[in-house]
């Protein structure tokens, strides 16, 4: 007995004891994506006043710039199609991210000891007839509407119910008992209510660093996690990554289409104005700024462990991760957004490139009418001089037999000067030695 007191691994253990824990009911926590961006209010409610997330407190104090805030928490009762009364009072909440993005979550227990057939139920019926759901008689959509823009929220009739549903699973009475003693629970996972078993079940993704037979046990779907056998403040902290990960899915989602967006725009051709290109790529690149910034904190900050830095929330946020498929989506955005950046600034270099051409091209005629202009000047000035200065009839001015060598005088030279000119100019042109580099690399090329 005194070599297991004395075991340096008893402080481990009893670490991961306090994480165990039962509860009599069965709580499921649905987590609805909502389309449609927010702001933040000032002076939301703390999340450790939302829920009680003991050991992990100080880490989600601390991490609170970074995640969903709840700006609205009503009690009410949740209406079911069919007049189904499986869930208890419920507790509605409205979170929203720095970032604007929203999600509704309810969170209430079910009345009395149900099976794993009737929480299938339950879950399949507030997942995929989430649009017949009521709440003081009116859908969900609605009631978030009003409810939001009596808080104060701006842009609160945005918020729609969108294609993301996760539901969290903490199974209690005599359902935990059930998956403690070995029964399998695919059923919830699925969503699916059959009363009878398939010969081979369908496979649920357990991760091993969370699975500690006859106490905890945890599968994880695209849509539903089971996470039995812990105690409140493990299920609060699990609730809260599944509702960061959510929101960060539809971050992914409303990227997609943006990206798409800018790619149908791209492929547009330009304006024939300069001042309408400008405005086209202008638009386009603020639209990839803002896709940039989403991708950054609205979707990266929630995909590894440095928020709540627990080995525990760690494993369960990694394989919530691959159920979700976040990472691979998130690179791929990424991938995407580079691509379109690479051919925005393409264009912009294109645009700069004409727009200097038609500086040139203006400054290059503003010039050749100066010189022709100061040339056309020069010699009926000298004329006017000659004329000035000589005594006689002013009438004799076009008279070109008394007055030729005035003329000719005057403008020979200004002729013979701009033939001089033009012919040094070709001869220069002609002997660059840059022009013979450019010449023969293009030659080559084209053997």
């Amino acid at each position: 007995m005194s070599d297991l007191l004395n075991s340096p691994e008893l402080p481990l253990a009893l670490a991961h004891v306090e994480m165990v824990g039962s509860r009599p009911r069965t709580r499921i926590v649905c987590i609805y994506g909502l389309e449609g961006q927010t702001v933040l209010p000032p002076g939301n409610s703390e999340l450790i006043a939302l829920y009680a997330f003991g050991r992990f407190a100080v880490h989600v104090k601390a991490s609170a710039e970074l995640l969903p805030h709840p700006v609205m928490i009503r009690e009410v009762n949740i209406e079911m199609p069919g007049a189904i009364q499986d869930l208890g009072p419920a507790r509605m909440i409205l979170m929203v991210t720095p970032r604007g993005d929203a999600a509704l979550v309810f969170d209430a227990e079910m009345t009395g000891d149900p099976d794993c057939p009737r929480v299938a139920s339950v879950l399949d019926i507030t997942c995929l007839k989430r649009g017949q759901l009521r709440v003081d008689g009116v859908s969900l959509t609605q009631w978030v509407r009003a409810r939001a823009g009596e808080s104060g929220l701006p842009n609160a009739d945005s918020l729609s119910l969108g294609p993301n549903v996760h539901q969290c699973v903490f199974p209690g009475g005599q359902l935990l008992a059930a998956i403690r003693g070995g029964e399998t629970y695919w059923r919830l996972i699925y969503r699916v209510a059959a009363p009878r078993e398939p010969a081979e079940p369908p496979p649920s993704f357990q991760p091993a660093e969370l699975n500690y037979r006859g106490a905890i046990a945890v599968g994880l779907g695209r849509g539903v996690s089971v996470i039995s056998g812990f105690s409140p403040f493990a299920e609060n902290t699990y609730a809260l990554t599944a509702i960061m990960l959510i929101t960060g899915l539809g971050v992914l989602h409303r990227s997609r289409s943006k990206l798409f967006y800018v790619m149908r725009q791209a492929k547009e051709p330009t304006s024939v104005s300069t001042a309408g290109a400008r405005a086209g790529i202008s638009e386009l690149s603020g639209v990839l700024n803002e896709l940039q910034l989403d991708l950054e904190f609205g979707v990266e900050p929630y995909l590894d462990g440095v928020l709540i830095p627990e080995s525990m929330v760690e494993a369960f946020q990694q394989a919530l991760c691959e159920a979700l498929g976040i990472r691979p989506g998130l690179e791929h955005s990424s991938r995407m957004l580079e691509r379109l950046e690479a051919v925005i600034k393409a264009r912009q270099t294109a645009l700069e490139g004409a727009v200097q051409e038609l500086v040139e091209r203006r400054d290059r005629l503003f010039s050749g009418l100066l010189a022709v202009g100061t040339l056309l000047a020069v010699p009926p000035a000298l004329l006017l001089s000659f004329f000035a200065l000589s005594p006689g009839d002013r009438r004799t001015l076009l008279d070109l037999d008394m007055h030729w060598e005035a003329y000719l005088i005057a403008w020979v030279p200004f002729i013979a000067l701009v033939l001089v000119g033009w012919t040094l100019r070709r001869r220069i042109r002609a002997r660059s030695t840059q022009l013979d580099v450019f010449e023969g690399a293009r030659s080559s090329r084209a053997r």
